[in-house]
């Protein structure tokens, strides 16, 4: 007997495992910062350009999508642009931009978008931004509220010669409160990256759709 495939019931369905596969293999766009907020301190001097920053790793694999500095409180003679990059451990560059002061701002940072980068457990990262001569910054502290899934591994900082955006490579976990080696004026903004269950699903919605169309 022929399948009566114009049946209210089997079109339902077959739509209804079309949305659930769509909406379930794509991931939800909602940007995380990678710090949220946390408690200023006064603002300092640095006495030549610097690149400050900090190390991390991460829990699952993630897409970074904008790089960003703190501009949340006064500068002393500082930059409300900056120019920001983020490497892997090995000193390879992934990305790099200049936060301009027109750009998002999302809580305590002002970001500016880049090419979509993966960051993968098993790898440390560092991200920093490069701080001029005769400019200041925020004063640290120890725990700026990081994301989930962000482990926070260690303070960098490095001087920069001829106003250079490198990775800084100089570790300090223990800088007291006004002092400017190292820091968190920099961060980024992320999305998880989708199981692949979730595109497997999406699969099975489109085969779905070609089977119901060919029977039609």
């Amino acid at each position: 007997m022929k399948r009566n495939t114009s049946f209210p019931g089997y079109i339902t369905a077959i739509g209804l495992a079309m949305v659930w596969s769509i909406v379930t293999a794509l991931p939800l766009r909602a940007d995380t910062p990678a710090i949220g907020s946390y408690t200023f301190s006064i603002s300092t001097s640095a006495n030549g350009p610097t690149m400050i920053g900090w190390k991390f790793t991460v829990e699952n694999p993630i897409t970074v999508t904008a790089l960003g500095i703190c501009t949340d409180v006064p500068f002393v003679a500082g930059p409300t642009s900056a120019q920001v990059g983020l490497w892997k451990g090995s000193g390879t560059k992934l990305a790099s931009c200049t936060v301009l002061s027109g750009d998002v701002v999302d809580g305590s940072f002002t970001y500016h978008t880049i090419t979509s980068v993966i960051l993968q457990p098993g790898q440390s990262y560092t991200v920093a931004c490069l701080l001029p001569t005769g400019a200041g910054w925020i004063s640290q502290v120890d725990d700026p509220g990081f994301a989930p899934g962000i482990d926070f591994v260690a303070r960098r900082f490095d001087f920069s010669p001829s106003s250079t955006l490198f990775m800084p490579t100089v570790d300090y976990n223990s800088v007291p409160l006004g002092n400017t080696v190292g820091g968190f004026g920099a961060s980024f903004t992320f999305v998880p990256v989708p199981e692949p269950s979730a595109f497997a699903l999406g699969g099975l919605g489109a085969a779905a759709l070609m089977i119901f169309l060919r029977r039609k």
